[in-house]
């Protein structure tokens, strides 16, 4: 068995936490790490003694809102604005682990928190980049993670590679090797 990485580990770790989540259109999930031990947690939802949308309807869907577009519509807080809140100054000097990218008001949030570093997962395909933009800017250490899709993925595939289960005599050789050459790459 291969151990995972850090950022790996934090981001399945951010994916639990949205397990949490109360919105019907995305669940995201944020933890904010610290001298490797996780300071706090957060997930999208809606604030405090609000009506949830798993419980009665979404205003974004009954308006037709778009993604990424008038967040202010919404009575949810994000899963960055959550963990910040519940981090407090101890968010200081910290990673962010999002599994999805931060919104603009999430990223100016980001930035007075003092937070370092932000990871994100690779392929993520919010439509507003305003916020990444920002971060960037601001020279936030951006780095990247497998999304919990891809980190099942990570793991099937690892295990198909330690069983030999390539060897098959009705798998085409060339296949195999450009496989196993572009896994590699990734390992």
């Amino acid at each position: 068995m291969t151990r995972i990485g850090k950022d790996e580990y934090y981001m399945k770790i951010a994916n639990v936490v949205a397990l949490r989540s109360t919105c019907i259109r995305h669940q995201f999930g944020c933890v904010i790490v610290k001298n490797d031990q996780i300071i706090s947690t957060g997930y999208n939802g809606a604030v405090k003694g609000g009506r949830h949308c798993i419980d009665s309807e979404c205003i974004r869907d009954k308006l037709n809102i778009s993604s990424g577009t008038k967040i202010e519509i919404c009575n949810a807080v994000h899963s960055e604005q959550n963990a910040l809140l519940q981090a407090g100054k101890d968010a200081y000097g910290g990673t962010l682990y999002v599994n999805g990218t931060p919104c603009i008001l999430c990223s100016k949030m980001i930035i007075n928190a003092g937070i370092k570093r932000v990871v994100i997962p690779i392929g993520d395909d919010y439509p507003d980049r305003n916020g990444i933009d920002l971060l960037n800017e601001l020279r936030i250490d951006i780095g990247y993670s497998y999304h919990s899709v891809y980190n099942d993925a990570v793991s099937a595939i690892r295990n198909v590679i330690k069983d030999d289960l390539f060897d098959s005599e009705s798998f085409d050789n060339d296949k195999r090797e450009d496989i196993v050459k572009i896994l590699k790459s990734y390992f």
